[in-house]
């Protein structure tokens, strides 16, 4: 009979939820919402793939024909490197806005991302990109933690509550049987809205492989398993609480520190105790390293007197002018390598700042799942600094190979014919820059402790509903 009662239960929910006309122009709202972030991220990530295939074809054509030129002004002249947007990017731009598409590879600097979509703004609320992770984050745990609230409580206020427990039903099954009404409502939110996400994935302007296939089913599971967290939660509260307004208002300022609030604070938290250097302060930095010396190599002065003195005394001759290499050429590919050495340890230590800003904001973790969820999210879209790192690593890559390689020509070239000039044939020999993308694999060995703080709170809200249960036991047995 107790499980009559409860399926009948069931039923009545679902009744009631169909007929609760706000309920559904809240989800119809919902819905729009994330078809027009979907349609409006596919729109951007259309015209940046277009933008960019056609500004690589023209760098390249620009690189091929420059005619001849000294293989270090070559150097100078350089190459922009564009990066791809992949499919899963439709479902959350992550970084992009931020970090930059395009990255200028000359010699002598290691430049930053630049045509950064955000500078382009006059303003933002700052609650986030507008994308289908936007409304799946934000949005919609929200309507669910509000549809929550009378989920029990409102059984309470009717007097219902203690005639389903008097008939024999179990707490736990009760609030377990409320619990997947809820989750059933979300998944008639959610599904549909996921279905259309992956189908953005599937149409996207550059089609996926199957690595961004894996990462766009991991990403529907994971923002399922998020939504499933606010149900198990507003169910407990709803259990707990003693009428529907004391659970909407209990609830609502879970979510209000949950999502707005934690993730500022711990943004805010992290930069104050690993504050990010200032773009003069880091750039100065690196200048100062050159011109002084890093690990005792003396000024640059000093270094260059040095590595004049030693290429004399490994050709055993007496002047530059006697050496069968270009001096000039020998000379800039030593002061190039040692720059690189700087960047990279410049970039390195910049890089263990932003590691450790990472974990204080994962520590946050323990007062609300959206950090995790964040940082699971973005990476599966391919769109955290992660992968924005992983592209600027491999276009430095680039960089220090193209010039490299040319002030080798020089080098070897160049010996005495101060006015030596590279043609096409030195030009051709640099196939065009096509980056990869992070694999899954990679991205995920990032965020295997988000993954793990996600399922430790679908845990936690399981734990509150059953101690709910437990307490509605207690409380009617009186």
């Amino acid at each position: 009979m107790a499980t009559a009662a409860v399926r009948l239960l069931g039923r009545k929910d679902a009744t009631e939820l169909r007929r609760d006309k706000r309920l559904v122009a809240a989800m119809l709202l919902v819905a729009l919402l994330a078809l027009a972030a979907i349609a409006a991220t596919w729109v951007r990530a259309a015209e940046h793939e277009r933008d960019r295939v056609a500004a690589s074809a023209t760098e390249r054509q620009s690189w091929l024909t420059q005619g001849p030129r000294d293989p270090h002004s070559a150097a100078h002249f350089a190459q922009w490197a564009f990066r791809p947007i992949t499919a899963p990017a439709l479902l959350d731009p992550g970084t992009l806005p931020h970090a930059g598409s395009a990255i200028w590879m000359e010699a002598h600097a290691r430049n930053p991302a630049a045509f950064r979509p955000a500078e382009d703004r006059t303003g933002s609320l700052d609650l986030g990109e507008f994308s289908a992770a936007w409304v799946l984050q934000v949005i919609a745990p929200l309507l669910l933690l509000v549809l929550a609230a009378g989920a029990v409580a409102r059984e309470r206020e009717r007097g219902t509550l203690r005639l389903m427990l008097a008939s024999g039903a179990r707490e736990g099954v009760l609030v377990g049987a409320k619990a997947r009404s809820l989750a059933r409502v979300g998944a008639l939110l959610a599904l549909p809205l996921l279905a259309v996400a992956a189908v953005a994935v599937l149409l996207a302007p550059e089609p996926p492989n199957a690595d961004e296939l894996g990462r766009t089913l991991l990403w529907c599971a994971a923002h399922g398993a998020f939504l499933l967290i606010a149900v198990l939660i507003g169910v407990a509260v709803s259990a707990r609480a003693r009428s529907v307004a004391v659970a909407l208002v209990v609830l609502i300022g879970l979510w209000t520190v949950a999502v707005p609030l934690a993730p500022r604070a711990a943004a805010s938290l992290a930069e104050a105790l690993h504050p990010t250097p200032s773009g003069e302060r880091f750039w100065a930095g690196i200048q100062a390293d050159i011109r002084d010396g890093i690990d005792g190599s003396g000024t640059a002065e000093q270094r260059n007197a040095a590595f004049k003195a030693g290429l004399l005394r490994r050709y055993g001759v007496a002047d530059v002018e006697d050496l069968p290499i270009s001096f000039r050429g020998a000379n800039l590919d030593y002061n190039e390598r040692f720059g690189n050495r700087v960047f990279d340890r410049r970039h390195a230590e910049l890089e263990a700042i932003t590691e450790r800003q990472r974990a204080v904001m994962r520590a946050f973790s323990v007062l609300t799942p959206l950090v995790a969820m964040q940082n699971v999210s973005t990476a599966l879209a391919g769109t955290d600094n992660a992968h924005a790192r992983h592209f600027a690593v491999q276009a430095e890559a680039e960089r220090q190979r193209v010039v490299n390689a040319l002030n080798r020509d020089l080098t070897i070239k160049g010996v005495g014919d101060p006015g030596y000039k590279a043609d096409a044939r030195l030009w051709e020999r640099f196939g065009a820059f096509e980056p990869a993308s992070l694999p899954l694999g990679q991205a995920l060995a990032r965020i295997w402790p988000d993954l793990l703080i996600l399922g430790a709170w679908l845990l936690f809200g399981g734990w509150l509903l059953a101690r709910a249960g437990r307490a509605l036991g207690r409380e009617f047995a009186r």
